[in-house]
C-alpha cells in the first residue's frame, strides 16, 4: 500500500521494513542505522497506525532511557 500526503509519497512496506529491522537490530549501530534511515522518510499519522513503528520507538526510548538511570545510580561505599 502506499500513502500520498500531499507532494509525498511512502510506501507501507518500506516502513514496515525499517520497523522489523530496528525490532531485530541487535547493536547500537545497527539500530542507529535503521533510526537514520527512517529520519529520511516521511511518516504521517496514517502510517505510525498501520506500522505500529511507533510503538518501537517508544520502547526503544523507555530502554534507553532505563538504562541511563541504571548508570546513574550512586555507588554506596561501606
Amino acid at each position: 500500500m502506499t500513502i500520498h500526503y500531499g507532494d509525498k509519497v511512502v510506501s507501507e512496506e518500506h516502513i514496515q521494513y525499517l520497523k522489523e529491522e530496528l525490532d531485530d537490530a541487535k547493536t547500537v549501530s545497527n539500530m542507529i542505522n535503521v533510526l537514520e534511515a527512517l529520519d529520511q522518510v516521511f511518516v504521517s499519522l496514517e502510517m505510525l497506525e498501520k506500522t505500529r513503528i511507533g510503538v518501537t520507538l517508544t520502547r526503544l526510548t523507555r530502554r534507553a532511557e532505563s538504562g541511563e538511570k541504571r548508570e546513574r545510580k550512586p555507588i554506596v561505599l561501606l
